[in-house]
């Protein structure tokens, strides 16, 4: 079979964005509610000799007349569960589901993939993500893509909407840079929590004709270049495919006239704040109200001086005031999952310019940094991730190792992991007991961070030893992820109970009270990523170090 490489102009040479036959539009049930509409429908966006694609389709218009509108696509069901885009309803926008899954499972309603187009269903699709053998014609992405396409010829006839913006989310997002790049029918991309560059974690060597074929035709990478419209990157600093590890060379990749734009949730990994729903909001009124997108994203220069690493934060020009601008950075871990990031407050020196230092400790590597600019109008812009690598010979800093892992005056190093999509800024506290004395705390979900990764700062004891204060007896769980290999990790755990009318109580646990999933000991406090604490709802903690 003749393979062919395709880059994305050739790839959609071809392609007609009109409907091949009459759209066959079949009502599923319509509704009204007090503000809004509610109308669920099939149509047909394809349908060729060797079978048919029938398209599910929600819609939630205002009963206002509107021009705003929003077109989510990937999975319906799962992005109507954890993300609440109701609420753009009420700020006058048409909310419009496009599934792409194919998922009929549990009763669900989704589109149809019959014949030769069966290998769309997510559940075929699934292992064919970074297939592009003969050709990226045979990619979902491809097909994905082009389904879009034609949904918004439907809706720019069949329901008069015109120009959303297109949101997608997860293994989703790769169809959202072909649409930016190949249709001018949009007003903007915004990839949520996407993974869309990350066909380098999949790329086993450096010679994959399959691979070189998707990079050409499908990657995100491709139709950059080619982007028609503003675009938003949403997603958490330790998100397991981060966009953001590939933004800065997207950032220097498109083309004048469209800009990017990245909101990072620091710490998270499978979630983002609630708050990042302030500034998404802003960005979509401003494509509609000032016709003109949010400014580019905030620029880190670097240069190594010294033992320092000089960071200068470029703003973006905006007629907006600023609140703050705060400085991200971590030390040496390849997978962003377990960065443990800290951060610095960044104020203008003398000329008005934002710079810092970061200091270059006798063990680092590299060093990973970003910035996020926050300004009045509930607005936040990060920059791209910059990637530091130190050479060996550079000056270092002196550097006296502590045995302190955490105490409750360094900010920012506790997270709380919630259920759902976004998580609750606020459910992570602070809290003094009766005693005066603080303590990090959740609401509900687990309290966890990457804190006890930071080898560079650590002198390991031969026990780990944190207080902890509670009103009433409780159980909880404490879970370590350790590497054991190159990128692969275990998880050990051990139980601990505090009594109630006890005050702080001193708890300290050894190797050997951690066990795995095969009741094994953990060997060595060294090479651990997160510690977890499980069933520790109300539970002040502070001091923690090794002894």
């Amino acid at each position: 079979m003749e393979t062919k490489f395709l880059t994305p102009v050739g790839l959609w040479k071809n392609f007609n964005t009109q409907l091949d036959s009459a759209p066959e539009i079949s009502y599923i049930d319509f509704s009204k509610k007090e503000n809004y509409s509610v109308t669920k429908f099939y149509f047909t966006p394809i349908v060729e000799e060797g079978g048919k694609i029938r398209g599910y389709v929600e819609m939630y218009k205002p009963h206002e007349p509107t021009s705003k509108s929003i077109l989510i696509v990937g999975d319906t069901l799962k992005n109507q569960q954890e993300a609440p885009y109701y609420q753009f309803i009420d700020r006058g926008y048409t909310i419009m589901f496009l599934d792409l899954t194919g998922r009929l499972d549990n009763n669900r309603v989704a589109t149809l993939y019959q014949g030769d187009f069966s290998f769309g269903a997510f559940k075929n699709a699934k292992d064919l993500l970074y297939t592009a053998t003969p050709s990226a014609e045979v990619s979902p992405y491809f097909l994905w893509s082009k389904i879009c396409r034609r949904f918004l010829s439907f809706a720019e006839k069949e329901l008069e909407i015109k120009k959303p913006i297109v949101i997608a989310s997860g293994a989703f997002t790769p169809v959202l840079w072909h649409l930016g790049g190949m249709d001018e029918r949009i007003s903007g991309i915004v990839s949520l929590l996407g993974s869309a560059f990350n066909s380098r974690l999949v790329r086993k060597t450096e010679l994959d004709d399959n691979l070189d074929r998707w990079d050409t035709g499908i990657a995100p990478f491709s139709y950059a270049r080619l982007l028609k419209c503003p675009a938003l990157i949403v997603t958490a600093s330790n998100a397991p495919e981060s966009e953001h590890e590939g933004a800065f060379a997207i950032a220097n990749t498109i083309p004048e006239g469209a800009s990017l734009s990245i909101l990072v949730s620091p710490l998270l990994s499978g979630q983002i704040y609630h708050e990042t729903l302030d500034s998404m909001a802003r960005w979509f009124d401003d494509r509609f109200e000032n016709s003109v997108a949010v400014p580019s994203s905030p620029v880190l220069e670097y240069a190594l001086n010294d033992a320092m690493l000089d960071v200068k934060v470029k703003l973006p020009e905006i007629d907006k005031p600023l609140i703050g601008v705060d400085l991200w950075y971590c030390f040496n871990e390849t997978n962003p999952v377990f960065r443990s990031w800290a951060f610095k407050g960044v104020s203008p020196n003398e000329e008005g310019s934002f710079e810092s230092k970061i200091n270059v400790f006798p063990d680092c590597q590299v060093i990973y940094a970003y910035a996020t600019a926050t300004y009045e109008n509930q607005i936040s812009l990060s920059s791209p991730l910059i990637k530091v690598k130190i050479p060996e010979d550079a000056p270092r800093c002196k550097q006296i190792k502590s045995q302190l892992i955490y105490d409750n005056t360094m900010d920012k190093k506790f997270f709380s992991i919630t259920k759902g999509l976004f998580a609750d800024t606020n459910n992570l506290q602070v809290l003094k007991c009766p005693l005066g004395i603080p303590g990090v705390s959740v609401k509900s979900g687990e309290l966890a961070s990457y804190v006890v990764g930071e080898d560079l700062r650590f002198s390991i004891g031969e026990a780990l030893q944190f207080n902890a204060y509670s009103l009433e007896d409780k159980q909880f769980e404490i879970f370590l992820v350790r590497e054991i290999e190159e990128n692969q990790y275990a998880v050990y755990s051990t139980v601990c109970n505090l009594l109630g009318e006890e005050g702080w109580q001193k708890l300290t646990i050894s190797l050997g009270d951690f066990r795995d999933s095969e009741m094994k000991p953990l060997p060595s406090w060294k090479k651990l990523k997160m510690i977890r604490f499980k069933n520790a709802e109300g539970i002040l903690f502070n001091n923690m170090l090794w002894v």
